[in-house]
């Protein structure tokens, strides 16, 4: 009997089946018009409690749950209300009495047809949480592998209905989607014999393996598609569970060999890479008799230690446990006899051919009404997957580490709770200036090397809501600021609560400096060296916004005719020259810039406009001695406007200094003209 198979009669009668189902490893409660009427001693082990009474109470008062979880175990019984057939597991989190957590896998299944009772069947999955994502990686790799076959694979239940299939299969079935397979009864594939003729349908393959037991290897099966017949070759493995008499359905893996000799590697590989997945059970069974004798084992048992059912029985499974877990085993296995109480126990089995298996077993001893032992029954679950992704993990933190040792770049992890740090790279002392162990000892040195200024960024980057991304400044002696950028991430627990800060921060002195150099580019005249139309605007801008504003709107006058008769040479100096002229005729609180071609700009206040405009007039010769002996003849015309109020607009202010400029020059040029 397995629990998939348990009815109403059976846990509600009194008989050998109930007291089976009560000695069980695994808890099994019965909920009925929902109350729990009857829990096995498991149920009692898992949840903590040692009374069947108080725990029905706890659990009819909604304790040992917590409410969302309660709610959702309900909900199962809602969900399967109506269908006697329907299954529903989901995961849930037990508050022991004790006050431990423990996490489960609970199953519920209704009872009867009156839909009042319904069978609850739960696992302790709490030791298999953490590699709970490994395993559905690897479940999923396998899933993978499947789909990748080139042969076709189908899945038919005990009917011979077909519930799964890969692309292949549809593929050699001249399908054009899975679809048309999932759901088709699979004994109506049209098989035909060798010469294409009707076969008989006692002969169908399918037929054969559910109902007569046969084992297909390799057969050679003839499928008729339209007018042409194509040779398949085909094998069906029986799909066994524990506890039922007949199969629950069957594996046909099948390729079309009509080619059968360029097809005959790929046929072979593929076949022997899907057994190989197919043939394997979840976990190995074993049950004894009193005395701890072997007296059952399953397949998968057998397959983690090379022996046959014949060589586990009695005590010569012993023989199979590690030498180096034997004596350990053997204590811990004679204790629990003795006592009558569960085991649970790690230790690794070993082939004859050397290769080892690391298992989780657990076993509970199966009591009569009179507590005497009737035998035990357990469970043996392959830990090879955890075992490697531990030595994974191990490997990966020894390469990160010697990675980190040897980087430029600091690598820091800091503890949220704690408020300190985990670990710093030996470049903290290069970088930062300071030893990752007096770090340790006293977190606050970190800071103390961190320029005055952006303390406060380094504060936030040791937060739980510290930026991705932050640039800082360390002091150096020499005056010389570093600039180092760091990139975080937070390490989140798997509640989502922020664990830890870890980042990576690297010297970026050479790129601030480089990027400090382009906008300075961005922003400065390559000729003469001023401020450019971008920069004035910027700063005018914020001029007016604070303050009164004079702006001085300066064009030369005879310039085009100096690039005309000297050539744009002479142009420039005479730029040049000017520029330097403008320099020295400004305050230091004032703003000069170079707009474009022979126009420059003087930012100032309304009260020293005139002098400014009187300074820049008076110290302009009428004639400029250029390089060469060559002489210039240039002047300015000035026009001013200013900006009493403020926030006005910068762009209109300086346009009216433009029109009155253009004023300037219409009255004959040399001259300063205050626009409106």
């Amino acid at each position: 009997m397995t629990l998939t198979s348990i009815d109403h009669e059976v846990l509600a009668s009194g008989g050998p089946d109930r007291e089976i189902v009560a000695l069980l490893p695994m808890p099994v409660l019965v909920c009925t018009d929902g109350a729990f009427t009857f829990l096995n001693r498991a149920a009692l082990q898992l949840f903590g409690v040692d009374d069947l009474d108080d725990l029905i109470e706890r659990l009819a008062a909604g304790q040992l749950l917590t409410a969302s979880d309660l709610a959702r175990v309900r909900s199962q019984r809602d969900l399967i209300r109506t269908d006697p057939e329907r299954v529903q597991r989901s995961d849930h989190r037990i508050v022991r009495l004790d006050g431990t957590v423990r996490d489960v896998e609970w199953t519920v299944r209704r009872l009867g047809a009156d839909g009042c009772e319904f069978l609850h069947v739960l696992q302790d999955v709490s030791d298999l949480v953490e590699t709970r994502d490994a395993l559905a990686a690897a479940e999923a790799h396998q899933r993978d592998i499947v789909a990748s076959l080139a042969e076709g694979v189908i899945v038919v239940d005990a009917a011979g209905v077909c519930t799964d299939a890969n692309e292949a299969a549809s593929t050699i079935l001249r399908l054009p989607s899975i679809d048309l397979l999932v759901g088709a009864p699979a004994i109506a594939m049209p098989v035909v014999d060798a010469a294409g003729g009707r076969l008989d349908p006692a002969r169908h393959p399918i037929r054969r393996a559910l109902v007569l037991g046969e084992r297909l290897e390799h057969e050679l099966v003839h499928v008729r598609f339209g007018s042409r017949v194509r040779a398949m070759r085909v094998s069906i493995k029986l799909l066994e569970r524990y506890g039922l008499d007949g199969p629950a359905g069957a594996v046909v893996t099948f390729t079309d060999v009509t080619a059968e000799l360029r097809a005959a590697a790929a046929l072979a590989s593929s076949e022997a890479r899907f057994r190989e997945l197919a043939a394997r059970a979840p976990v190995g069974i074993f049950e004894t008799d009193p005395d701890g004798s072997c007296t059952y084992v399953n397949h998968r048992l057998c397959e983690f230690t090379g022996r046959s059912s014949d060589g586990m029985f009695g005590d010569a499974w012993m023989a199979s446990i590690h030498p180096d877990d034997e004596e350990r085993v053997a204590q811990a296995w004679r204790a629990a006899v003795a006592r009558r109480q569960p085991l649970v126990l790690e230790y690794r089995y070993r082939r004859p051919d050397g290769a080892e298996t690391p298992v989780h077993a657990e076993a509970s001893p199966v009591l009569d009404d009179a507590g005497r032992p009737l035998g035990w029954l357990g469970t043996a679950t392959d830990l090879s997957s955890q075992v490697a992704l531990r030595e994974g993990i191990e490997r990966s933190e020894r390469r990160f580490r010697e990675l980190a040792e040897r980087s430029p770049d600091l690598v820091l992890r800091y503890d949220l709770d704690v408020g300190a740090f985990e670990y710093l790279s030996p470049a903290a002392r290069v970088l930062m200036g300071v030893l990752p162990e007096a770090v340790y000892l006293e977190p606050g040195l970190f800071h103390r090397h961190v320029h005055p200024d952006d303390r406060t960024i380094t504060a936030q980057l040791l937060r739980a809501d510290a930026p991705p991304w932050c640039q800082f400044r360390i002091a150096r002696p020499n005056g010389k600021d570093r600039v180092l950028e760091a990139r975080t991430a937070i390490d989140r627990r798997s509640d989502g609560h922020p664990a830890a800060v870890e980042a990576v921060i690297r010297d970026a002195t050479a790129e601030a400096d480089r990027h400090r150099h382009l906008d300075d580019l961005a922003h400065r005249d390559e000729l003469t060296g001023l401020p450019n139309r971008r920069a004035l605007v910027d700063r005018l801008r914020h001029w007016v916004a604070e303050r009164d504003a004079a702006v001085l709107f300066i064009d030369l006058d005879g310039f085009k005719q100096v690039n005309d008769t000297l050539g744009h040479d002479a142009g420039d100096e005479v730029l040049v020259h000017f520029a330097r002229l403008l320099e020295a005729s400004v305050r230091d609180t004032d703003e000069l810039a170079r707009l474009a071609g022979d126009e420059f700009v003087v930012v100032t206040t309304p009260s020293a406009a005139a002098a400014v405009a009187g300074r820049v007039l008076g110290r302009l010769e009428s004639s400029v001695t250029l390089s060469g002996g060559r002489v210039a003849s240039i002047g300015a015309s000035i026009g001013v406007a200013c900006a009493t109020r403020h926030g006005e607009d910068a762009d209109d202010l300086l346009q009216r200094a433009d029109a009155a400029m253009y004023e300037a020059k219409r009255r004959g040029k040399r001259q300063v003209v205050v626009g409106p």
